[in-house]
């Protein structure tokens, strides 16, 4: 067979193309969600923050408070005046997620540990300090220390949690959407924090990978970390994905399942993706580019990265691994471009690319033609 190639106009990057908006459409997740109120005093509040007791998500919002925001709220603490309550999601561990708040919670660590001067107060606490060169009157600190916050608490009952922690993820992209609102990686990985999600960061930030998806939204919104959750999560679990009401409810599902794993599992996973990746990597010549759709009219490549072609291409190979080395290259090139070309697999990567029917059939044609590669 013939060399395909990619032309020079389809060198420019139009980012990563994911058609999903035509997935399956299945009932809504009914939840039994349990919700009550704790009145906080912000001493014990800044306690628990240090202690890791109430978790604040791991990643910097695109708004963050300015300095004079952070003061603003100090002072009105001071003052006596009520603030917003904060809403918190209890973990089985006994900790609290914040889901509501974060930037209030924030700002009352700022002040507290980390010498904080307020700033565009009234003159009795301009420049003033939780401690340190120029602290609170007494008086003010205990005001301070004894203030509450109303929390409001939820905690998931059923579905399982330890199965599908859902709820907590819809609660939290309510709660946080602004100008910017987030995206769905960006909130699995303010949620879901621990191993697997370390293991994410740890996989996208390759820069062999980086040069692949060649993507300033992989980079910025975590999507890297998202396709390759999306590998692990179709390659171990594909025949749950049609339960699932969507993409992005089955791989929150997936995260939330394997949270917790232990060093064994993600040393496998992580094994399982860096043999997979630099297999295929170490084969595609480097004038093609690696999980693009090819168009048959024009002879060329998409310039954009494919999330369909990579997660069907990924698992077939890896499928294909799980037997044995592939010691034929040339070989392993030649049926990766019988798959690039043909029309039933060109069509489950091209449209719908969320619909079960069309998640199973291109990898099990992924599946099929390297499954053959000596």
């Amino acid at each position: 067979m013939s060399d395909i190639y990619l032309d020079e106009d389809a060198i420019i990057e139009s980012g990563i193309e994911d058609n999903l908006e035509d997935s399956d459409e299945l009932p809504f997740e009914r939840y039994s969600i349990t919700t009550y109120g704790i009145d906080f005093d912000i001493s014990g509040l800044v306690n628990r923050i240090e202690k890791g007791i109430i978790k604040i998500p791991e990643f910097q919002r695109e708004f963050v408070w300015k300095d004079y925001q952070v003061s603003q709220f100090i002072e009105t603490l001071l003052l006596g005046l009520p603030v917003p309550s904060i809403f918190l999601s209890k973990n089985s561990d006994g900790t609290f997620f914040v889901i509501d708040g974060q930037q209030r919670l924030k700002s009352l660590y700022k002040f507290y540990k980390d010498g904080f001067q307020l700033t565009g107060v009234r003159t009795e606490f301009l420049g003033r300090t939780y401690d340190g060169n120029n602290p609170l009157d007494i008086d003010d600190r205990n005001i301070l220390d004894g203030t509450f916050i109303r929390g409001t608490i939820m905690q998931q009952n059923s579905p399982d949690p330890k199965v599908n922690n859902s709820s907590v993820y819809f609660v939290f992209n309510r709660l946080n959407t602004n100008a910017s609102p987030l995206k769905p990686q960006e909130i699995r990985f303010a949620i879901f924090g621990g191993r697997f999600n370390d293991l994410l960061v740890e996989l996208d930030n390759n820069s062999e990978w980086r040069k692949v998806i060649a993507s300033k939204e992989a980079l910025l919104r975590k999507r890297g970390q998202e396709l390759i959750l999306r590998f692990f999560a179709l390659y171990f679990d594909s025949n749950h994905y049609a339960s699932a009401k969507s993409m992005d409810d089955f791989l929150t599902q997936f995260m939330t399942k394997h949270q917790h794993d232990d060093e064994k599992s993600i040393d496998t996973m992580r094994q399982l993706f860096v043999n997979t990746f630099n297999c295929i990597t170490n084969t595609i010549p480097d004038d093609i580019k690696i999980f693009r759709i090819y168009d048959a009219t024009k002879r060329r490549y998409s310039s954009g990265f494919n999330a369909a072609v990579f997660d069907s291409v990924m698992i077939g190979v890896a499928k294909r691994l799980h037997k044995g080395v592939i010691e034929n290259i040339d070989d392993l090139y030649e049926n990766y471009q019988i798959l690039m070309t043909n029309t039933d697999y060109v069509d489950a990567v091209r449209y719908a690319t969320g619909n079960s029917k069309k998640v199973n059939r291109r990898i099990q044609l992924a599946v099929e033609t390297f499954d053959g590669v000596k």
